[in-house]
């Protein structure tokens, strides 16, 4: 097998892995399914002469790391995910407001978003990774794709140095 063949084969395992760990991902960064199914069909490798690259949306990092306070003015997206978020998963909010009335789902997204806009999500300021990415592209995959590189180089080194001496 060409070193490139086994890029490939190593690139279309790591984005499927990537994918199936977006898709399911737990998030407490309160990411609708839209959201992530966008996400994991953006991730994609490339081989070239140099080795293999793994691509990813703009926030594929988001994923591993979370999302850290706003320091700018925000769109609303992170209010928006979170209502689709706590909608999809039917979370149901309890409790009153001040006014003794009781919270609804756009009331609990307000308070999500603020909450992610002050401080950043659970995994930002945990300082923890989700494994998403990590999980998948880690020392130990990365030291069995280069035991095959190494052992295919070899392969094929040898074979051309008894070629030479027939």
């Amino acid at each position: 097998m060409a070193t490139a063949a086994i890029l490939q084969e190593y690139g279309r395992k790591w984005v499927a892995m990537i994918q199936e760990n977006i898709l399911s991902y737990d998030t407490k960064n309160y990411i609708p399914l839209a959201e992530r199914q966008k996400m994991a069909a953006s991730i994609r490798s490339e081989v070239t002469k140099e080795g293999l690259t793994i691509y990813g949306g703009e926030w594929v990092f988001t994923y591993e790391y979370g999302r850290g306070p706003t320091v700018n003015d925000g769109d609303g997206a992170v209010r928006r995910n979170a209502l689709a978020f706590i909608r999809e998963e039917g979370i149901q909010p309890k409790g009153l407001l001040a006014d003794g009335s009781p919270m609804d789902q756009e009331t609990l997204a307000f308070f999500v978003s603020r909450k992610i806009h002050q401080q950043g999500t659970l995994l930002y300021r945990t300082q923890t990774q989700s494994g998403v990415l990590s999980d998948v592209i880690n020392e130990g995959s990365v030291q069995e794709l280069e035991s095959k590189l190494f052992f295919e180089i070899g392969t094929a080194i040898s074979s051309r140095l008894l070629e030479a001496i027939q």
